[in-house]
């Protein structure tokens, strides 16, 4: 249906639907890149172990790729979420938010990881800091100050 053929008042519920299916679409693109980048890197390590060295170089060359790929992907996505007119209702705010911590910085950790790892077996400096709190943070649970709470209750 073209926006031309909405119902008299239906037109913003149109726009929202539009927006959400298009941020959807660039979410599940973001998908597409980072699963890519983990079967490259499994590709990698499964040419070491045959020891074919230039195709284990390749695939770790694709996955890096792949992973840049992803954070570009993710920066897109957010960018259309935070320039969308939905922005300002709260629960696009939260969305903003969420997406923030739990895809765009956990990914761009996660490449710098993946950064090392292609540096080191090219050979090349592998120290840059990954921010491991960032990628996979502790559950509420698993510190030892909620066991504490937990007794105190």
């Amino acid at each position: 249906m073209s926006s031309g053929q909405v119902s008299p008042g239906a037109q913003h519920e149109l726009e929202y639907l539009i927006f959400k299916t298009e941020t959807y679409i660039s979410h599940l693109q973001t998908i597409r890149a980072f699963l890519g980048g983990f079967i490259a890197y499994d590709a990698a390590f499964r040419a070491k172990q045959k020891k074919d060295e230039k195709q284990m170089l390749d695939q770790f060359d694709m996955c890096e790729f792949l992973f840049s790929e992803t954070r570009d992907q993710v920066l897109k996505t957010v960018k259309q979420l935070a320039a969308s007119a939905f922005v300002e209702d709260p629960t696009e705010k939260y969305l903003l938010f969420r997406y923030n911590v739990r895809f765009v910085l956990p990914i761009e950790q996660f490449g710098k990881f993946i950064k090392n790892v292609v540096n080191f077996h090219h050979g090349q400096p592998y120290w840059e800091r990954v921010d491991w709190g960032l990628i996979a943070p502790a559950r509420t649970g698993d510190r030892p100050c909620d066991a504490r709470l937990r007794r105190e209750v």
